[in-house]
């Protein structure tokens, strides 16, 4: 192997790219995946949450219905929904 080469290769070695550049299948730390998944979980309530629970409450939804239906706590539920600017219905 020329001397060349080891030079280029051992260059190549210490380069640091960022996860999303990187294809799945370069992972070897179960760890790595595991965080990398987590920061695209996405959100039961969708991409606009306070969209979300506008529609079931204008279709007459209680905060604990959308909550269950959505599978999320009630109170964030509650809280969208005072930002909304509607109260809360009673369970």
């Amino acid at each position: 192997m020329p001397a060349d080469h080891q030079i280029e290769h051992s260059h190549r070695d210490e380069f640091v790219l960022a996860p999303e550049s990187i294809p799945s299948t370069v992972f070897c730390d179960p760890g790595s995946l595991q965080q990398s998944n987590a920061a695209h979980t996405p959100d039961p309530l969708g991409p606009d949450p306070k969209a979300s629970v506008e529609v079931f409450a204008d279709l007459g939804l209680s905060s604990s219905e959308i909550a269950q239906y959505f599978g999320v706590p009630e109170g964030r539920i509650t809280r969208l929904r005072k930002v909304l600017g509607r109260k809360a219905m009673p369970c």
